[in-house]
């Protein structure tokens, strides 16, 4: 009886404690890393030559990468040039006209496993894994095309493929 009259009294009295707060906020930002794995190479060509052509599978077509978290989806814009240009050449000089086609897919192996993408319009596009236990993963973009060469001076003709990524 005495236990239970100690029970009944320790159970009635106020009981007093400290506690502390603390606010913790946390904002992560995805990585997204795009890499050039492999830039297009028309190579060596005669002046006046015309069509050459780099085609899907080629040895000489190029690829860049883009890493980032497993379904995540990205929005990619990519600007393709219309024109080479000879930087030390004329400005009055026309150049040589190119056309490049933009192709997406997950395997560096298998680029015929990829989907073409409008160049100069973005698109959204969803990082995929095979690997369910990879939370990263890459996806590529396969970058063909052709050039057609008339009766340029000679000398070094460059144009930039500018690729813009971002998280949606």
């Amino acid at each position: 009886m005495k236990k239970l009259k100690l029970l009944v009294l320790l159970l009635l009295l106020p009981l007093t404690g400290f506690s502390q707060f603390i606010d913790v906020n946390l904002n992560l930002q995805p990585q997204i890393i795009a890499t050039v794995e492999r830039p297009i190479r028309f190579g060596t060509v005669i002046s006046g030559s015309g069509n050459y052509t780099i085609d899907l599978g080629d040895e000489n077509m190029g690829i860049f990468s883009v890493e980032g978290l497993v379904g995540q989806e990205i929005l990619v814009d990519v600007v393709t040039p219309t024109l080479l240009i000879d930087q030390s050449v004329d400005a009055g000089s026309s150049g040589i006209p190119i056309s490049l086609q933009i192709r997406s897919g997950g395997d560096l192996n298998n680029p015929f496993n990829s989907t073409l993408i409008n160049t100069n319009t973005p698109a959204v596009i969803r990082i995929e894994s095979e690997d369910e236990n990879d939370p990263v993963s890459k996806n590529y973009f396969y970058v063909t095309g052709n050039i057609n060469v008339g009766p340029v001076p000679t000398g070094t003709y460059t144009g930039s493929v500018v690729l813009n990524v971002s998280y949606l």
